[in-house]
C-alpha cells in the first residue's frame, strides 16, 4: 500500500543524489538510519530506507515533486 507522506526532510547531495533523512507518515515520525539501493522509472525516484533499525520503507519521489511511501511488509517497526 503507497500512501502520501506527511512531512520529509531529505538532503540533497552534490552529485544529484537524495538522501532521506526523517519524515513522518500515519501520525508517527521515523528518523532514517541508512540509505539503500535506489532507482528511477516512470513512478518516480524511489529509495529504499531502514528505519527503526531493521523495517525497510521504500519513499518514493513521483514525476509530480510528491512523496510517498510503501511501508514494510510484516509488523511495523519502532
Amino acid at each position: 500500500m503507497i500512501s502520501p507522506v506527511d512531512e520529509i526532510l531529505v538532503r540533497w547531495e552534490k552529485d544529484g543524489a537524495i538522501s532521506p533523512l526523517r519524515f513522518s507518515w500515519g501520525g508517527r515520525s521515523w528518523q532514517v538510519d541508512s540509505v539503500g539501493r535506489s532507482w528511477r522509472d516512470d513512478t518516480g525516484c524511489h529509495i529504499l530506507c531502514t528505519v527503526g533499525g531493521a523495517a525497510v520503507y521504500e519513499l518514493i519521489l513521483t514525476p509530480a515533486l510528491a512523496w510517498q511511501v510503501r511501508p514494510p511488509a510484516g509488523p511495523l517497526a519502532g
